[in-house]
């Protein structure tokens, strides 16, 4: 489209240029040409500025549809909307608990993530709810010396917002209670386990 005006502008240009050396019949046309190409370049300058991109929000008394569709839209890149809408917190493992009971299958070692040099203990631990099999961290200094496999433990979340915690890998739960005793009285000796 710009193209069309500029040829358009140079061709009545061209035809204007002769008409008046034919008319006044000047020997000095380059003053004239110089005048017309000047003139030339301004109004092409100002045909050619790019549009105004000052594109702001819709406004006015019919446009309540189109702020309240856009409204919605973006509400999807709240990251605490998303979670509350989306529906995904009942395919967690806890189904949108805070605590859940299980069953330890297994007594597990995570290695450490670099630059870290470590085994944390773990256990694999079998949902009573659902039959999810999650992994579990087991705190403090020989508290693994305390869990059995068959043990019922009660695990908890561990992380920030569902993200493993320091260097422990796709570990997202901890161990809070064993057999119905908790863990840290059980470590501090306030507690005995009960013998079944």
């Amino acid at each position: 489209m710009r193209s069309g005006t500029t040829n358009s502008i140079r061709v009545f240009f061209f035809f204007f240029f002769f008409k008046i050396c034919n008319s006044i019949r000047v020997f000095s046309c380059c003053k004239v040409l110089s005048h017309i190409v000047a003139c030339c370049k301004s109004i092409v300058a100002v045909n050619l500025s790019p549009p105004s991109t000052n594109m702001g929000k819709t406004r006015g008394m019919g446009s309540a549809r189109v702020q309240k569709v856009h409204r919605k839209k973006q509400r999807w890149s709240d990251k605490s909307y998303k979670k509350a809408h989306l529906g995904n917190e009942w395919n967690k493992p806890l189904a949108g608990s805070s605590h859940a009971k299980g069953i330890v299958l297994e007594l597990i070692g995570m290695e450490a993530k670099q630059p870290n040099s470590a085994i944390r203990k773990c256990v694999r631990v079998q949902l009573v709810k659902n039959g999810k099999k999650v992994a579990a961290f087991v705190p403090n200094d020989g508290c693994l010396n305390l869990i059995e496999p068959n043990d019922e433990v009660l695990i908890s979340g561990f992380g920030r917002k569902g993200h493993a915690v320091g260097d422990i890998p796709g570990v997202r739960y901890k161990v809070v209670n064993v057999s119905g005793v908790s863990l840290s009285a059980l470590y501090k000796g306030k507690k005995e386990k009960p013998r079944s």
